[in-house]
């Protein structure tokens, strides 16, 4: 089960399957990888070592976070969750 009470999608498919794995119920991972990639974002500003190419490769940068807002917002507004349960009564 995810954060948000949902089942994964594997666990509609396999529900029998035994799921050893428990994820640690300490936030310190994510914590980490937060931390490890404001590191890695901070890397690319100007005057950094590895700065990016002003402007095409920030329009670049730009354009994929766009579009992943968008993915994100999506899935917010449930509109993946309703295709997935349309195709899956399709499916049966």
């Amino acid at each position: 089960m995810s954060k948000t009470g949902k089942p994964s999608i594997s666990y509609y498919h396999l529900p029998e399957m035994e799921r050893p794995f428990r994820a640690a119920k300490s936030p310190i991972f994510g914590y980490l990888a937060l931390v490890l990639s404001l590191g890695f974002i901070i890397l690319y500003f100007p005057d950094k070592p590895a700065s990016l190419i002003w402007p095409y490769e920030w329009i670049m940068v730009t354009g994929w976070t766009l579009l992943g807002a968008y993915f994100f917002i999506q899935m917010l507004r449930g509109t993946y969750q309703k295709k997935m349960s349309s195709s899956e009564e399709k499916a049966l």
